[in-house]
């Protein structure tokens, strides 16, 4: 089962919890050791390939709770587990960001820990800051997906049930971040009403951008997403942020029992 995908890296989870990762651009794979039951989401703080000794591995489990564990770290860091109903969890300039229960952003420095392999009770792996924050919650469904955009900036996008006797009936709002990356507080947060050169696929795994310029045959000013209230019948859904409209199309191959995701390979776009 696939529980992620950063820059190339499928995040596979077998029955046991263990969580490989998986690159098929490189054909490349890294184990990563599991103790962590019942995984959702995983995702990466950079490219293992580029920063074999330098990355994050942040992963969401059991009922939204959130761990983290560096590259050479045989361990790993379990948030306070009073803290959980994490949505969605992302790396963004040096901090991980995470949204707890669609009221809090949660930002976490990840401190360089001491060396050797054992955990050590008197190191601080992590410092946190939660800022609350205020939006319309009416019908909304609990999905919560972080995206940076091309100009370097965090936004959150949050689903909404449209009618609750239409289930496939989806709006989804976008919001700019504005944070401070010294002590992780979040300043403002803003609707936008345009996504400029942005066009985002959300979902399971890491979230993504790609610039309209360079795609023609995509939709200006939309959001991908994949309609999965019945998992039966999967399909493709495009939000337009102009006009609000949401087109559903069928997808050309059987997702059935599959959890379908993005993945973006590593390149540079001209």
């Amino acid at each position: 089962m696939c529980r992620g995908s950063s820059f190339g890296w499928i995040s596979l989870v077998d029955d046991n919890d263990v969580i490989t990762l998986f690159n098929p651009f490189k054909c490349s794979t890294i184990p990563i050791r599991p103790n962590l039951r019942y995984l959702y989401k995983v995702t990466l703080s950079a490219d293992p390939i580029t920063s074999p000794n330098d990355y994050v591995v942040a992963a969401i489990y059991g009922f939204g709770r959130l761990a983290f564990k560096t590259a050479n770290q045989p361990f790993w860091i379990r948030v306070d587990k009073k803290e959980f109903s994490f949505n969605d969890v992302v790396f963004y300039k040096g901090l991980l960001i995470a949204d707890q229960d669609g009221e809090y952003i949660v930002s976490f420095k990840i401190n360089n820990p001491p060396g050797g392999h054992s955990y050590d009770r008197k190191f601080t792996y992590y410092e946190k800051i939660a800022t609350a924050y205020s939006v319309p919650v009416q019908n909304y469904m609990g999905n919560t997906f972080f995206v940076k955009s091309f100009n370097d900036d965090i936004w959150k996008v949050r689903k909404y049930a449209i009618d609750r006797d239409r289930p496939a009936s989806y709006t989804l709002d976008v919001y700019k971040l504005e944070l401070d990356v010294q002590s992780g507080k979040l300043e403002q947060m803003n609707k936008l009403e345009s996504l400029e050169d942005n066009i985002l696929f959300v979902g399971i795994g890491d979230s993504i951008s790609v610039p309209a310029s360079c795609h023609s045959k995509l939709e200006k000013d939309s959001i991908y997403f994949i309609y999965d209230y019945d998992m039966d019948d999967l399909a493709l859904g495009v939000y337009n942020m102009k006009d609000g409209s949401c087109q559903r199309q069928s997808l050309p191959i059987s997702f059935k029992w599959m959890q379908p995701f993005w993945v973006l390979p590593q390149f540079q776009w001209d």
